[in-house]
């Protein structure tokens, strides 16, 4: 009598634990994600499309749109769209319809380097960016940049160039010549800009941008050839 009630209770838990399974499958198919929201910040230049960012989680999930919300790995999905070399940041997340959401910070490039190998940004990080077939950035040309520490050399001054609006605009060119010197090039004038090294960086922009001023103001800006900026404090101009 005894192990016939025991059979019974083993039964009984077997068809319970059945039943709630079931259960539980069928309420994960009524919520599954019928809708994904993709959000791409910084947008007026799409480096990245939603069309590529949909391929990106799909690879990851076999069906994106099937899969149950309780099955998605939120964190794995973000770590796979941060791994793509254009993205600075993605986020993902799900709302209270059970929806998928996506946001997505693209990678802001200060630069385009034109290596002895490869052509690439340098972005906002001072990391490398590749180039992108939906949208050509209109950033400053970088040359003679052959190695690592040279790159990171030029960042500093790519970074400077960014923050300040006159420069920003003006400063087209960047190129490291066979001293290790960097010499500039702008949208005023023809003149070459002798850069030198870096040291005193901020104290030579900010000459060469009261020197760019002042020509403006005078309409002299196409008088020189060459605007030295190497020695301290002076702004040697020769024609």
């Amino acid at each position: 009598m005894k192990r016939f009630i025991k059979i019974i209770k083993v039964l009984f838990v077997s068809g319970l634990v059945v039943f709630l399974y079931g259960f539980s499958a069928n309420r994960n198919a009524q919520n599954r994600i019928k809708n994904i929201s993709i959000k791409i910040e910084n947008d007026s230049h799409l480096f990245l499309t939603k069309n590529t960012v949909n391929k990106m989680l799909k690879q990851k999930l076999t069906s994106l749109k099937t899969q149950s919300k309780e099955a998605l790995f939120l964190n794995d999905l973000e770590a796979t769209l941060r791994a793509n070399a254009l993205v600075e940041n993605a986020e993902v997340f799900r709302n209270i319809k059970g929806d998928l959401g996506v946001i997505i910070k693209q990678k802001t490039p200060l630069a385009r380097v034109m290596g002895n190998k490869e052509v690439f940004y340098i972005d906002s990080k001072g990391g490398k960016m590749p180039l992108s077939k939906n949208y050509s950035a209109n950033v400053p040309l970088v040359s003679g940049i052959t190695n690592e520490e040279a790159l990171d050399s030029v960042y500093k001054l790519l970074l400077f160039i960014h923050t300040d609006a006159f420069f920003k605009k003006q400063i087209i060119g960047i190129n490291k010549n066979e001293n290790n010197e960097f010499e500039l090039s702008t949208r005023l004038g023809n003149a070459l800009v002798l850069f030198g090294h870096l040291e005193n960086l901020q104290g030579k922009l900010n000459n060469l941008k009261a020197y760019y001023l002042n020509a403006i103001q005078n309409k002299s800006v196409n008088r020189y050839k060459k605007i030295n900026l190497k020695y301290s404090n002076q702004v040697v101009c020769t024609k």
